[in-house]
């Protein structure tokens, strides 16, 4: 019976029948008494971008689950989507704490004194996720992002570096390296080469394309920062910092 009921749950949330889902999802709960109801609601919420709402029945269900880590981490990620990016700290250090030593769990820390722009603790996070796992290539990215931003740019480009080491086909590290080589070390030509590499890794990705404008526009290459430009607007026609540098271009 109950997987009758889960069957229907499933075919109201792939109809986009939401309403019912989450209805019949309440239902089958008080029935069962089953956290997978629960879930059914929870995956409704986020489908529809109803994050708060989501956020409510996952706390319902570390009533019942208190040592279940999947559960603090949507908690936590659905707290980031929301830009709460304290009450994600809460939840990723809760997770911190029963495994210390993950690297994972040290990089979603330290990604949130990001956001938080507390750079002493994001550079003490990202820096212990890195030592545990070297090859963790996002707390390396944002490692390097955080000596970027506070300015120590020789460092992030040896950071951004090792990044590629590890995987030559890491396109972050080449978006971040043409930016350094352009605002700071003034290689406008190297610049250009790491933000086309991005761009051939990741094509999807606007701001590769964007940030190869801002190259061409101080090469003084105008008609390849208009194309770039129109490309980024192809990609998202309400992309503002495109539109602005269109209109400052009069193209």
């Amino acid at each position: 019976m109950k997987n009758k009921v889960l069957r229907e749950i499933s075919k109201l949330s792939a109809e986009k029948n939401y309403d019912e889902a989450v209805k019949l999802a309440l239902q089958g709960y008080k029935t069962f008494k089953d956290n997978c109801f629960y879930n059914e609601v929870v995956n409704c919420y986020i489908a529809e971008g109803k994050i708060k709402e989501a956020i409510k029945y996952l706390h319902k269900m570390i009533e019942t689950e208190k040592d279940n880590p999947h559960l603090y981490n949507r908690i936590a990620y659905n707290y980031f989507v929301l830009e709460d990016y304290k009450k994600a700290l809460k939840y990723y250090k809760i997770l911190l704490d029963t495994a210390p030593y993950s690297s994972t769990y040290n990089f979603n820390v330290g990604n949130m004194y990001h956001f938080l722009k507390d750079y002493k603790n994001a550079y003490k996070y990202y820096d212990f996720a890195v030592k545990t796992d070297p090859t963790n290539l996002s707390a390396l990215n944002d490692l390097g992002l955080v000596y970027y931003e506070t300015g120590n740019w020789e460092e992030s480009m040896k950071i951004f570096n090792r990044a590629i080491k590890i995987s030559s086909t890491h396109p972050e590290a080449y978006h971040h390296l043409g930016i350094v080589y352009r605002d700071f070390a003034n290689d406008l030509e190297l610049s250009e080469l790491y933000l086309k590499k991005a761009i051939r890794l990741d094509p999807k990705h606007l701001e590769n394309t964007y940030q190869l404008a801002l190259t061409f526009l101080k090469e003084n290459k105008k008609e390849q920062a208009i194309d770039c430009a129109k490309k980024c607007l192809e990609m998202n026609a309400k992309h503002k910092d495109s539109i602005k540098l269109l209109k400052s271009l009069n193209a």
